[in-house]
């Protein structure tokens, strides 16, 4: 199962995927994600909700990004992916500049 997880900017949402099904979900206010120990208590909620073999996550909230990630790397022991606008996703991006395209409409 993989843990994707959408971080706006206001709230951040976050499914559990069993292939191509969201089996489990939660939502969290992201200004919750914007210290080292709000992170790192919601990364524990996520991992006691399932196992989990990856982590992906799209971010329009830049500041919170290394706390999450550290919270994610330290709790669960995996690298989580951020999407970025060059992730090689295996999808066509028809924009005429593909940076202008958020994470979080990637990850959609």
């Amino acid at each position: 199962m993989i843990w994707a997880i959408d971080i706006g900017n206001t709230r951040t949402v976050s499914g559990l995927m069993l292939e191509n099904d969201v089996v489990r979900h939660d939502q969290e206010p992201t200004e919750c994600l914007k210290t080292r120990t709000g992170s790192r208590d919601w990364a524990k909620r996520l991992f006691r909700r399932g196992n989990v073999k990856g982590l992906v996550v799209s971010s329009v909230v830049p500041p919170v990004d290394p706390w999450v990630r550290s919270a994610l790397k330290s709790t669960f022991g995996l690298t989580p992916l951020f999407v970025r606008s060059d992730t090689r996703l295996g999808i066509p991006v028809f924009y005429k500049n593909p940076a202008e395209v958020g994470a979080d409409r990637l990850m959609n």
